[in-house]
């Protein structure tokens, strides 16, 4: 952490201490989980914030949610205007649906939209950081071609079921968490618009800084059952830990274990950089990017289930300290291809 204090200035130290006092202590039993999760997801994926879509009102409004949160948590502000917000611009070659009356991707008439993470630190004093992330967004207000109708896109299971894992999996860390590691929370944006919130990240000094040990992504763990109650663990072969996943199955339902992180989410970036990776998902349902995607349909108690196994399995890596990162090789990665295939069939 003194790195980290050198790097944004030491006023940041005295500016930190009104966050501890506003920090609360957590009640663990599953009903209470359960409880918080519901809350989160249905704020998130509510008729108010509208679908959360990267660059607007909406997703400003989730990144106050996601900062009140942490503030409630005490997770510590990394940035010198104690500030949990990272701000970025991206390339949005998306047209506004609403008012083009159909989904186009125009990339000769980009435009340039600000966006923001919401990053949050738990300080051990440790050498290296784990890194549990999650984005936030989603894909907004869509135009209906058959009924004429512009619909929301609640994105309740991607991702306001992966922020609210990292939410209550800090909340856990917080207070009950190994302490080998420092533990960097990233609530990342724009990542349905291209990953940028996260490529963003391991492009600045913040990356460097905090000595990255290994990344946790959570990315549709809401639909538990979906897929044979089953919980996709993918990235496995990017780090040196199979043997602890293996000795470490989780209770209440299955794991699959997927060599490679499918590119496909926020885990990918810090995969690039040389950072082991593990990416958690119940799969890739029917609803994925439609309106029909509601907290209704949620699995309270299975997503319950999921975070209770991630935060065991992140305190069994934490006792075995560092993580070696690996490359997969192609067979794992054509091995992971054929298994996302027959999820998608």
């Amino acid at each position: 952490m003194k790195s980290v204090i050198k790097y944004f200035g030491t006023s940041l130290f005295f500016q930190l201490l009104s966050f501890f006092v506003s920090a609360q202590n957590f009640n663990f039993s599953e009903t209470e989980i359960e409880n918080r999760i519901k809350t989160d997801i249905y704020f998130l994926a509510s008729d108010s914030i509208k679908g959360r879509e990267a660059g607007t009102i909406n997703e400003k409004k989730a990144i106050q949610y996601i900062s009140k949160k942490y503030k409630e948590i005490g997770l510590i502000p990394l940035f010198s205007d104690s500030s949990y917000i990272q701000k970025f611009t991206f390339d949005n070659y998306f047209t506004d649906e609403v008012k083009n009356k159909g989904f186009v991707v125009d990339f000769k008439n980009r435009t340039k939209k600000e966006s923001a993470n919401v990053i949050g630190f738990i300080n051990n004093n440790a050498s290296q950081s784990v890194v549990i992330g999650a984005h936030f967004d989603h894909m907004g207000i869509h135009y209906n071609k058959e009924n004429g109708q512009a619909e929301i896109f609640y994105g309740a299971d991607d991702n306001a079921s992966g922020t609210a894992g990292i939410l209550e999996i800090a909340r856990y860390l917080k207070q009950y968490g190994g302490r080998n590691n420092n533990y960097v929370i990233c609530a990342f944006s724009a990542e349905e618009k291209g990953l940028f919130g996260s490529k963003y990240f391991v492009t600045t000094k913040l990356f460097d800084t905090l000595n990255i040990n290994y990344m946790i992504d959570l990315d549709m763990i809401g639909r538990l059952g979906d897929f044979g109650n089953k919980l996709f663990v993918n990235g496995v072969a990017s780090g040196k830990w199979r043997k602890i996943l293996k000795q470490n199955k989780p209770i209440d339902f299955k794991n699959k274990l997927v060599p490679d992180g499918m590119n496909a989410s926020d885990d990918y970036p810090f995969y690039k950089k040389g950072v082991p990776v593990l990416f958690f998902i119940t799969g890739l349902h029917k609803d994925y990017h439609t309106p029909q995607d509601t907290p209704d349909k949620i699995n309270y108690k299975g997503q319950m289930q999921i975070i209770k196994y991630i935060e065991s399995l992140i305190n069994k890596l934490d006792e075995h300290k560092k993580v070696s990162y690996k490359t997969p090789s192609i067979y794992q990665t054509l091995r992971s291809y054929m298994i996302y295939a027959k999820m998608m069939l």
